[in-house]
């Protein structure tokens, strides 16, 4: 009788050692879907609002070169 009682314990401990295995696994995939949609909308955020951004400020910087080259340069006089 004591091997039996052995043997079901054993068997109970091995199903008890397989429940976090297994709850571990399913938030792990869970854990994978939220980090690829995260680095998704990161990658989206960059490429819909940072790269028009920055191509817009260099544009602005090209405009302000061409007119300080378009325009003469100022002169101050003092009146007396």
């Amino acid at each position: 009788m004591q091997i039996g009682n052995q043997q079901a314990a054993r068997e109970m401990h091995a199903e008890h050692r397989k429940l976090p295995f297994e709850r571990y696994e399913k938030q792990a995939r869970s854990f994978r879907k939220v980090f690829g949609g995260l680095i998704g909308f990161a990658l989206a955020f960059v490429f819909i609002m940072i790269l028009p951004y920055h191509s817009i400020q260099a544009e602005s910087h090209g405009v302000a070169r061409q007119l300080a080259s378009l325009s003469p340069p100022m002169r101050v006089t003092a009146e007396a």
